[in-house]
């Protein structure tokens, strides 16, 4: 993979121009999200009747936040996949590169087990008849490969089924219980895939463009969303967008989300401690 690639938390990654159009938008920037803080408390403590307090900023920010979207159509960034392969697949991943999970994908993988003993023949039946896969329940799932723009920790509810059972929704997602769900368990390790992503390949440009100037506001002392979001990319990814892949039992796969990579911070440390000291949970136009 070529080209610098984005940590969306991380803004010494940030390209030059990017920064660039940030800080054009600086004192819009602090002023939508000073107001936002300021109308938001307000709200917190009163007895929330009446419409909530307007912000006058928020068109310019929007207006900015969708623009900027078509410039990270041209950017990478870094995202994780949750999930549990086989060492085999794992090889395959490496060699041919990521493709979005289909009904075909999942007879061939379970077809992959049959090969290498881990189902018997039945099973892997039971379990391609048994994909959710079949009536699209997910209302849109199928065809796509799914990830997450922050690192994670294993142990976050949002990911910890998705380690602990092969096949991921496509597969385990119909069995709760019994040996359907033992055998599941049994198969492969858990591993967290990192993964540079081209935008152009998601239809997320705008949670992109909405999470690094987030980010750029919590750099200048402002409080702001997470800026967190699910993605999915449409189409196949080359075996070098494939930048890591951690397995349960190696050092780095128990810091995920924690203190790796050493430049993530974890949303409770960002949120206890402003990124330049002394400045107020309010950010200023005063900010350095």
């Amino acid at each position: 993979m070529t080209g610098s690639i984005i940590d969306l938390w991380d803004l010494s990654t940030f390209d030059a121009a990017l920064l660039a159009r940030l800080g054009e938008q600086r004192a819009l920037l602090i002023d939508y999200y000073r107001t936002s803080r300021t109308n938001f408390l307000a709200r917190e403590a009163s007895d929330r009747r009446g419409p909530p307090p307007s912000n006058p900023y928020a068109g310019d920010y929007l207006a900015f936040v969708e623009d900027l979207a078509t410039d990270m159509a041209e950017r990478t960034i870094r995202a994780w996949h949750y999930t549990r392969l086989t060492d085999h697949e794992i090889g395959i991943i490496r060699a041919e590169g990521i493709c979005p999970a289909t009904l075909e994908t999942v007879q061939q993988r379970i077809a992959g087990l049959v090969a290498s003993g881990d189902l018997a023949a039945e099973e892997a039946q039971f379990f391609f008849d048994s994909s959710p896969f079949h009536d699209d329940e997910f209302g849109g799932r199928n065809g796509k490969f799914w990830m997450v723009s922050h690192p994670l920790p294993r142990d976050d509810g949002g990911v910890t089924s998705l380690l602990a059972h092969w096949g991921g929704e496509s597969v385990y997602f119909n069995h709760h219980e019994g040996d359907a769900i033992d055998k599941l368990s049994s198969i492969g390790r858990a591993r967290v895939l990192e993964i540079a992503v081209p935008l152009h390949v998601t239809r997320h440009v705008y949670d992109a463009a909405r999470s690094v100037t987030q980010h750029y506001g919590r750099s200048l002392g402002c409080h702001t969303d997470w800026g967190m979001f699910d993605l999915y990319a449409a189409f196949p990814l080359s075996p070098d967008a494939v930048l890591r892949v951690h397995s349960d039992g190696e050092t780095d796969f128990g810091l995920l989300g924690r203190s790796y990579p050493q430049t993530f911070k974890p949303r409770e440390e960002m949120d206890r401690v402003p990124l330049h000291p002394g400045m107020n949970a309010v950010c200023s136009r005063n900010a350095p």
